[in-house]
């Protein structure tokens, strides 16, 4: 794979990112672009430490989730696609390591959580979420009255909210296979929230990490690895990159020195660095 196929993605990829934020913006302008439902919604109120335990990903749904993420506008993965692309790249992981064993030892690293948001209200929104939330626990009738917060939190499958008084946040934990980046932007053009963010992991150093991208049939992945020793500031990543179509594979070897794990891929994409 060429320096200018990967260069090619990149910037596809953020060409794409733009036409799915401009798409958002007019869908959320569009008036009752959800389906009104004036009834509440049951959810279970907990005050922290409230439903433990997210949906255990495979490393194939992990990237399959991070994957789907960047080609869809939608709120939610279709549960068949989502489960198809997943195969699709557990079976190209699997025959890249069966060719090269030390790709085992390098695996993707989730992001963060896939059922859940950290939000925050202001204003009219902050009230009447205290008003319906403080103090109570069990199962409740949630309805703001702002239809399209409502509507959004239905469509989600929205079950339960942990409350953290002190903080002025809260988490929602939603039932469907949640598009995260997509349901921010949703959630964030909406009057009254003023926070809502994923609930990231935070790696303490850098870690191993895994990424993919598809061109037509094929799949391109590539594999980082920190140089340098575990807990210690990292001399770079070092990056393996392979193209799989069926079932032939082809390796390219790209010896990155970045800093920042995100940048690996423009990095490789430009030419930068060997």
């Amino acid at each position: 794979m060429s320096n200018r196929i990967i260069c090619h993605w990149f910037v596809q990829r953020q060409f794409a990112k733009l036409f799915l934020n401009s798409l958002l913006f007019v869908l959320i302008a569009l008036p009752g672009f959800l389906s009104a439902d004036d009834s509440a919604i049951e959810i279970q109120i907990y005050s922290a430490n409230g439903p433990t335990g997210s949906p255990e990903l495979s490393e194939s749904d992990i990237l399959a989730r991070a994957f789907l993420a960047e080609q869809s506008a939608e709120l939610t993965f279709d549960t068949y696609g989502l489960h198809r692309v997943s195969l699709q790249i557990s079976e190209t992981l699997a025959l890249i390591r069966s060719i090269d064993s030390s790709m085992s030892q390098i695996t993707a690293r989730p992001q963060y959580l896939p059922d859940r948001l950290i939000m925050g209200f202001e204003g009219e929104l902050e009230r009447i979420m205290t008003d319906a939330l403080a103090g109570k626990s069990g199962t409740v009738g949630l309805k703001s009255g702002v239809i399209e917060f409502d509507e959004l939190n239905r469509s989600l499958g929205l079950f339960a909210i942990e409350s953290f008084p002190r903080l002025g946040s809260y988490f929602f934990h939603f039932r469907e296979p949640v598009n995260l980046p997509v349901a921010i932007q949703y959630y964030s053009k909406i009057p009254g929230v003023n926070l809502a963010e994923p609930d990231e992991f935070l790696y303490v150093a850098p870690t191993t990490d895994v990424d993919v991208f598809r061109e037509h049939e094929t799949w391109h992945v590539v594999f980082t690895k920190p140089i340098g020793e575990l807990f210690e500031l990292s001399d770079g990543m070092e990056v393996s990159v392979f193209s799989v179509n069926e079932d032939q594979v082809e390796r390219h070897e790209l010896n990155a020195i970045c800093g920042d794990v995100d940048q690996i891929i423009p990095c490789a994409a430009y030419g930068l660095v060997y």
